[in-house]
């Protein structure tokens, strides 16, 4: 496992892969953003293409949404979100008709 100095930080990615967690650590320089991250991941092929370039519109870091220019700290965990599985509008409706029925 990388560890951090005085001019660098561990980070790690996480994301489903078929049910199971994916996980990849990195050690980038001590300032690093979200995004270049990112990249850096990817490039490296520490990270599925497709996940990476999908993250990119939605990245979080242990869970709570971040924008690619938020500057990562040592032990950040940057979660990779996975393809919907439905429409959140579907899904809203769905919530919806489930308290009507209910009486809520």
């Amino acid at each position: 496992m990388p560890t951090a100095d005085e001019n660098s930080i561990v980070i790690e990615f996480a994301w489903d892969e078929l049910g199971q967690v994916g996980m990849a650590r990195l050690r980038v320089r001590a300032g690093t953003r979200l995004g270049e991250a990112l990249v850096r991941a990817a490039q490296q092929g520490l990270l599925p293409v497709q996940r990476a370039q999908a993250a990119a519109g939605a990245l979080a870091i242990f869970g709570r949404l971040r924008k690619p220019d938020h500057e990562l700290h040592d032990g950040d965990r940057i979660d990779l979100p996975g393809p919907l599985r439905v429409d959140p509008k579907v899904a809203r409706a769905r919530r919806a008709a489930s308290r009507s029925r209910r009486g809520g």
